[in-house]
Protein backbone atom coordinates (compact mmCIF):
# COMPACT_ATOMS: atom_id res chain seq x y z
CA UNK A 1 0.00 0.00 0.00
CA UNK A 2 1.07 3.69 -0.51
CA UNK A 3 -0.30 6.81 1.51
CA UNK A 4 -2.76 9.18 -0.63
CA UNK A 5 -0.87 12.06 -1.89
CA UNK A 6 -3.39 14.87 -2.17
CA UNK A 7 -2.14 18.44 -3.43
CA UNK A 8 -4.48 20.59 -2.03
CA UNK A 9 -4.26 23.57 -3.96
CA UNK A 10 -4.59 23.87 -7.75
CA UNK A 11 -3.53 27.16 -9.22
CA UNK A 12 -4.97 28.07 -12.75
CA UNK A 13 -3.74 31.31 -14.44
CA UNK A 14 -1.29 33.72 -12.79
CA UNK A 15 -1.39 35.05 -9.04
CA UNK A 16 -1.51 33.61 -6.06
CA UNK A 17 -4.09 33.05 -3.40
CA UNK A 18 -3.79 32.69 0.31
CA UNK A 19 -5.16 29.31 2.21
CA UNK A 20 -7.91 29.17 4.37
CA UNK A 21 -5.94 29.10 7.30
CA UNK A 22 -2.91 28.86 9.59
CA UNK A 23 0.47 26.98 9.44
CA UNK A 24 1.78 24.34 12.05
CA UNK A 25 5.28 22.37 11.51
CA UNK A 26 7.69 20.56 13.46
CA UNK A 27 11.45 21.86 12.85
CA UNK A 28 14.30 19.65 13.99
CA UNK A 29 17.41 21.42 13.03
CA UNK A 30 16.44 24.50 15.02
CA UNK A 31 16.49 27.10 11.97
CA UNK A 32 12.84 27.84 12.87
CA UNK A 33 11.56 26.71 9.28
CA UNK A 34 9.97 23.05 7.87
CA UNK A 35 12.78 22.17 5.43
CA UNK A 36 13.88 18.95 3.92
CA UNK A 37 16.96 19.24 7.22
CA UNK A 38 14.08 18.40 9.45
CA UNK A 39 14.92 14.67 9.88
CA UNK A 40 14.51 12.11 12.34
CA UNK A 41 17.97 10.42 12.56
CA UNK A 42 17.48 6.34 13.38
CA UNK A 43 18.43 5.63 17.15
CA UNK A 44 19.36 8.98 18.18
CA UNK A 45 17.33 11.48 20.55
CA UNK A 46 16.26 14.75 18.62
CA UNK A 47 14.44 17.06 19.92
CA UNK A 48 11.52 18.26 17.85
CA UNK A 49 10.29 22.18 18.14
CA UNK A 50 6.52 22.68 17.59
CA UNK A 51 5.58 25.91 15.87
CA UNK A 52 2.21 27.00 15.14
CA UNK A 53 1.73 30.52 13.16
CA UNK A 54 -2.03 32.13 13.64
CA UNK A 55 -2.05 34.44 11.23
CA UNK A 56 -0.71 33.24 8.18
CA UNK A 57 -0.82 30.38 5.88
CA UNK A 58 2.25 28.01 5.06
CA UNK A 59 2.91 30.78 1.65
CA UNK A 60 3.15 33.58 4.28
CA UNK A 61 -0.17 34.97 3.00
CA UNK A 62 -2.48 36.25 5.28
CA UNK A 63 -4.68 33.31 6.76
CA UNK A 64 -8.84 33.73 5.82
CA UNK A 65 -10.41 32.95 8.67
CA UNK A 66 -14.26 31.78 8.85
CA UNK A 67 -14.91 35.06 10.63
CA UNK A 68 -12.45 38.80 8.91
CA UNK A 69 -13.92 40.67 12.05
CA UNK A 70 -11.76 38.84 15.16
CA UNK A 71 -7.84 38.73 15.07
CA UNK A 72 -7.19 34.79 15.07
CA UNK A 73 -5.33 35.14 18.68
CA UNK A 74 -4.55 32.21 20.54
CA UNK A 75 -5.83 31.42 23.87
CA UNK A 76 -5.18 27.22 24.12
CA UNK A 77 -3.53 24.49 21.64
CA UNK A 78 -3.54 20.78 21.47
CA UNK A 79 -2.04 18.70 18.86
CA UNK A 80 -1.61 14.90 17.80
CA UNK A 81 1.41 13.80 16.18
CA UNK A 82 1.85 10.03 14.34
CA UNK A 83 4.52 8.65 13.50
CA UNK A 84 4.48 6.02 10.47
CA UNK A 85 6.36 3.56 8.66
CA UNK A 86 8.08 2.39 12.09
CA UNK A 87 7.58 3.33 15.94
CA UNK A 88 9.45 5.62 18.49
CA UNK A 89 9.90 6.47 21.68
CA UNK A 90 8.45 10.27 22.91
CA UNK A 91 10.35 12.01 25.72
CA UNK A 92 9.16 14.55 28.41
CA UNK A 93 7.64 17.09 26.35
CA UNK A 94 8.04 20.99 27.50
CA UNK A 95 5.73 23.68 26.92
CA UNK A 96 7.04 27.04 25.72
CA UNK A 97 4.04 28.69 25.96
CA UNK A 98 4.01 30.34 29.46
CA UNK A 99 1.15 31.90 29.82
CA UNK A 100 -0.85 28.44 29.06
CA UNK A 101 -0.99 27.38 32.56
CA UNK A 102 -4.12 24.67 32.51
CA UNK A 103 -3.02 21.33 30.69
CA UNK A 104 -4.92 19.40 28.92
CA UNK A 105 -2.95 15.93 29.54
CA UNK A 106 -0.78 13.81 27.54
CA UNK A 107 -1.44 10.81 25.71
CA UNK A 108 0.88 8.60 24.18
CA UNK A 109 1.68 5.39 22.51
CA UNK A 110 4.39 3.54 19.94
CA UNK A 111 3.00 5.40 17.01
CA UNK A 112 0.94 8.66 19.03
CA UNK A 113 1.49 11.50 20.80
CA UNK A 114 -1.25 14.08 22.27
CA UNK A 115 -0.94 16.95 24.80
CA UNK A 116 -2.85 20.09 25.02
CA UNK A 117 -2.65 23.33 27.19
CA UNK A 118 -4.55 26.35 27.84
CA UNK A 119 -4.40 29.96 28.92
CA UNK A 120 -6.82 32.61 30.80
CA UNK A 121 -5.74 35.14 28.34
CA UNK A 122 -5.61 35.58 24.35
CA UNK A 123 -2.26 36.07 23.03
CA UNK A 124 -2.10 38.23 19.82
CA UNK A 125 -2.38 36.69 16.62
CA UNK A 126 1.54 35.68 15.23
CA UNK A 127 4.23 33.29 15.53
CA UNK A 128 4.53 31.32 18.31
CA UNK A 129 7.17 28.39 18.86
CA UNK A 130 4.66 25.98 21.54
CA UNK A 131 7.05 23.33 22.70
CA UNK A 132 9.68 20.81 22.41
CA UNK A 133 8.95 17.19 22.28
CA UNK A 134 12.12 14.88 22.11
CA UNK A 135 11.74 11.82 20.00
CA UNK A 136 13.98 8.22 19.55
CA UNK A 137 13.61 6.24 16.42
CA UNK A 138 12.49 2.83 18.10
CA UNK A 139 12.21 0.50 14.88
CA UNK A 140 11.88 1.00 11.13
CA UNK A 141 12.42 4.58 9.33
CA UNK A 142 9.33 6.46 11.44
CA UNK A 143 8.12 9.71 9.88
CA UNK A 144 6.24 12.11 11.78
CA UNK A 145 3.27 14.23 10.95
CA UNK A 146 0.62 16.04 12.32
CA UNK A 147 -2.81 14.19 12.52
CA UNK A 148 -6.57 15.31 12.98
CA UNK A 149 -7.27 13.14 15.80
CA UNK A 150 -6.07 10.09 16.87
CA UNK A 151 -7.19 6.37 18.31
CA UNK A 152 -5.37 6.90 21.52
CA UNK A 153 -9.26 9.09 23.08
CA UNK A 154 -11.85 10.62 20.79
CA UNK A 155 -10.77 13.58 22.57
CA UNK A 156 -7.52 14.32 21.43
CA UNK A 157 -7.68 16.59 18.09
CA UNK A 158 -5.54 18.83 16.93
CA UNK A 159 -6.60 22.71 17.36
CA UNK A 160 -6.72 25.96 18.72
CA UNK A 161 -8.79 28.05 20.73
CA UNK A 162 -8.84 31.56 19.43
CA UNK A 163 -10.79 34.58 20.04
CA UNK A 164 -12.09 34.11 16.42
CA UNK A 165 -14.95 31.94 16.50
CA UNK A 166 -14.19 29.89 13.53
CA UNK A 167 -16.49 28.16 10.89
CA UNK A 168 -18.12 26.31 13.80
CA UNK A 169 -18.58 29.21 16.25
CA UNK A 170 -17.09 27.64 19.23
CA UNK A 171 -13.83 29.64 19.36
CA UNK A 172 -11.80 26.12 18.58
CA UNK A 173 -9.50 26.49 15.07
CA UNK A 174 -9.55 23.04 13.84
CA UNK A 175 -7.22 21.39 11.58
CA UNK A 176 -8.23 18.43 8.79
CA UNK A 177 -11.48 17.18 8.86
CA UNK A 178 -11.31 16.95 12.97
CA UNK A 179 -15.16 16.96 13.72
CA UNK A 180 -17.95 17.23 11.22
CA UNK A 181 -21.22 18.46 11.87
CA UNK A 182 -24.51 16.10 11.44
CA UNK A 183 -25.59 15.96 8.27
CA UNK A 184 -22.56 17.53 6.66
CA UNK A 185 -19.80 15.68 4.83
CA UNK A 186 -17.50 18.53 3.10
CA UNK A 187 -14.56 18.87 5.10
CA UNK A 188 -15.40 21.41 7.80
CA UNK A 189 -12.05 22.17 9.53
CA UNK A 190 -10.71 25.75 9.44
CA UNK A 191 -6.70 25.04 8.25
CA UNK A 192 -5.27 22.51 6.46
CA UNK A 193 -0.86 23.99 6.26
CA UNK A 194 1.10 21.49 8.29
CA UNK A 195 4.63 19.97 7.99
CA UNK A 196 5.97 17.06 9.77
CA UNK A 197 9.72 15.94 9.59
CA UNK A 198 11.01 13.28 7.37
CA UNK A 199 12.72 9.90 8.25
CA UNK A 200 16.65 9.55 7.41
CA UNK A 201 17.67 8.66 4.09
CA UNK A 202 14.35 10.46 2.68
CA UNK A 203 13.94 13.89 1.26
CA UNK A 204 9.76 13.57 1.22
CA UNK A 205 8.62 15.74 4.03
CA UNK A 206 5.27 14.37 5.30
CA UNK A 207 2.69 16.34 4.36
CA UNK A 208 -0.20 16.10 6.86
CA UNK A 209 -2.72 17.28 3.91
CA UNK A 210 -6.04 14.70 4.12
CA UNK A 211 -7.56 12.94 7.34
CA UNK A 212 -4.38 10.50 7.27
CA UNK A 213 -5.90 7.06 6.17
CA UNK A 214 -3.73 4.51 4.43
CA UNK A 215 -5.32 4.49 0.81
CA UNK A 216 -4.31 2.17 -2.00
CA UNK A 217 -5.81 4.72 -4.33
CA UNK A 218 -4.86 8.41 -5.78
CA UNK A 219 -6.42 11.55 -5.43
CA UNK A 220 -4.50 14.80 -7.77
CA UNK A 221 -5.34 18.05 -9.06
CA UNK A 222 -4.27 18.67 -12.25
CA UNK A 223 -4.73 20.72 -15.46
CA UNK A 224 -5.76 18.68 -18.19
CA UNK A 225 -6.70 18.87 -22.15
CA UNK A 226 -6.26 20.84 -24.80
CA UNK A 227 -7.48 23.82 -23.22
CA UNK A 228 -5.96 22.96 -19.61
CA UNK A 229 -8.77 22.66 -17.53
CA UNK A 230 -8.23 22.06 -14.17
CA UNK A 231 -9.32 18.67 -13.26
CA UNK A 232 -9.38 15.92 -10.76
CA UNK A 233 -7.52 12.58 -11.58
CA UNK A 234 -8.57 9.89 -9.66
CA UNK A 235 -6.61 6.50 -9.45
CA UNK A 236 -8.13 3.06 -8.16
CA UNK A 237 -6.59 -0.02 -8.18
CA UNK A 238 -10.57 -2.17 -8.23
CA UNK A 239 -13.59 -1.90 -9.45
CA UNK A 240 -16.03 -0.74 -7.05
CA UNK A 241 -18.01 2.48 -5.43
CA UNK A 242 -16.89 5.63 -6.83
CA UNK A 243 -18.58 8.74 -5.71
CA UNK A 244 -16.78 12.49 -6.43
CA UNK A 245 -18.09 15.47 -5.04
CA UNK A 246 -17.70 19.08 -5.06
CA UNK A 247 -18.62 21.55 -1.74
CA UNK A 248 -18.63 25.29 -1.46
CA UNK A 249 -16.79 26.40 1.40
CA UNK A 250 -20.46 26.65 3.31
CA UNK A 251 -19.98 22.89 3.07
CA UNK A 252 -23.13 23.32 0.68
CA UNK A 253 -23.08 20.41 -2.37
CA UNK A 254 -22.33 22.34 -5.44
CA UNK A 255 -21.22 18.91 -8.11
CA UNK A 256 -20.99 15.57 -8.64
CA UNK A 257 -18.46 14.35 -10.95
CA UNK A 258 -19.03 10.90 -10.60
CA UNK A 259 -21.71 8.34 -8.60
CA UNK A 260 -20.99 4.89 -10.14
CA UNK A 261 -21.21 1.51 -8.18
CA UNK A 262 -19.50 -0.51 -10.66
CA UNK A 263 -16.47 1.75 -11.90
CA UNK A 264 -13.73 0.24 -13.55
CA UNK A 265 -10.41 0.51 -11.84
CA UNK A 266 -7.74 2.71 -13.31
CA UNK A 267 -7.13 6.23 -13.88
CA UNK A 268 -9.71 9.41 -14.89
CA UNK A 269 -10.12 12.68 -14.89
CA UNK A 270 -12.70 14.61 -13.86
CA UNK A 271 -12.97 17.99 -15.25
CA UNK A 272 -14.11 20.90 -12.81
CA UNK A 273 -15.22 23.69 -15.94
CA UNK A 274 -18.46 23.92 -17.13
CA UNK A 275 -20.14 24.15 -13.91
CA UNK A 276 -22.07 26.26 -11.23
CA UNK A 277 -18.53 25.96 -9.58
CA UNK A 278 -15.98 27.02 -12.38
CA UNK A 279 -15.46 30.83 -11.12
CA UNK A 280 -12.70 32.08 -8.87
CA UNK A 281 -12.24 31.06 -5.82
CA UNK A 282 -12.09 27.72 -2.84
CA UNK A 283 -13.87 24.54 -3.62
CA UNK A 284 -13.65 21.43 -1.51
CA UNK A 285 -13.68 17.48 -3.02
CA UNK A 286 -14.63 14.29 -1.45
CA UNK A 287 -13.94 11.14 -3.29
CA UNK A 288 -15.34 7.74 -1.78
CA UNK A 289 -14.80 4.37 -3.51
CA UNK A 290 -14.17 0.98 -2.06
CA UNK A 291 -10.56 1.68 -0.96
CA UNK A 292 -11.62 4.26 0.92
CA UNK A 293 -12.38 7.86 1.47
CA UNK A 294 -9.85 11.37 0.15
CA UNK A 295 -11.39 14.86 1.12
CA UNK A 296 -9.41 18.30 0.16
CA UNK A 297 -9.39 21.34 -1.00
CA UNK A 298 -9.06 23.46 -4.15
CA UNK A 299 -7.89 27.17 -5.49
CA UNK A 300 -9.84 27.86 -8.50
CA UNK A 301 -7.83 31.10 -9.85
CA UNK A 302 -8.95 32.71 -13.14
Amino acid sequence: MRWLAVWLALLIGVGTQSAYGQYLFLDVNGDGTSSNADVVSAGAWIALDVWLVTDRSKDGGAALPARADTPLGIFSYEFVLHAENGSVEWGQYENLMRDFGFAFGTYQSASDFYTGFAGTAALAPGRYRIGRLPVRTREGAPMIRFAASSPLSPMCKTSFGSPNAGRQEDHTIRFGDAIIPRGATAPWADWYDADGASAEGSLDAVKAVDTGHKLTFAVDAIRSGINKEPSLRVRTTRAGTLRVRIYDVRGRLIGTLADETGAAPGSRDLPLRGSRFSSSGVVFYEVLSDEGTARGKIVLLR
